[in-house]
């Protein structure tokens, strides 16, 4: 059961494992992967840093970077990190109303730095490696929280 400050304070939790999950088939499945990240969001964005999309050389998505309107460009930017082997970060502005090149706008009107890493399975710095220890540091930073939240309801309690 996960406590519902975890939840509150870490929306993304499921997201992650599911992009762990499926990291997990992929290399299984001898396929290639990259990670897209949100790094930085100026202006408005259905996402915020740390949002995260996993494609595989397939095609293959799991979570999400935006509302839809950028997912069909960074399927491809992600594809070409795999094939280069090279990190990559794009800028994508969707300020302009105008530029319909992105989708159709709705929600999205801010400039959005999304990072494209190729997972090599085999090194140490692979990104997937420590996002497989979030969920861990999530659960302690969250049971902390509410811990701390008990014992000052408890010390509040014997105060009245």
């Amino acid at each position: 059961m996960v406590c519902s400050a975890l939840s509150k304070n870490f929306p993304d939790h499921e997201r992650l494992n599911d992009i762990i999950l499926s990291y997990d088939k992929a290399v299984l499945q001898k396929k290639q992967t990259a990670l897209a990240t949100v790094v930085k969001v100026e202006g408005s964005s259905y996402r915020r840093p740390g949002a995260r999309m996993l494609v595989t050389e397939e095609g293959e998505t799991t979570g999400a970077i935006s509302g839809g309107c950028l997912e069909g460009d960074a399927l491809r930017k992600a594809q070409l990190a795999m094939f280069q082997q090279q990190n990559k970060l794009e800028i994508y502005d969707t300020t302009d109303e105008e530029d319909n090149r992105l989708g159709i706008q709705l929600g999205c009107n801010g400039v959005v730095y999304i990072l494209f890493e190729p997972i090599k399975n085999d090194k140490k710095n692979n990104p997937l490696i420590y996002l497989r220890r979030l969920p861990n540091i999530e659960k302690k930073l969250c049971c902390s929280q509410c811990s701390m939240k008990i014992k000052a309801l408890h010390n509040k309690a014997l105060v009245v």
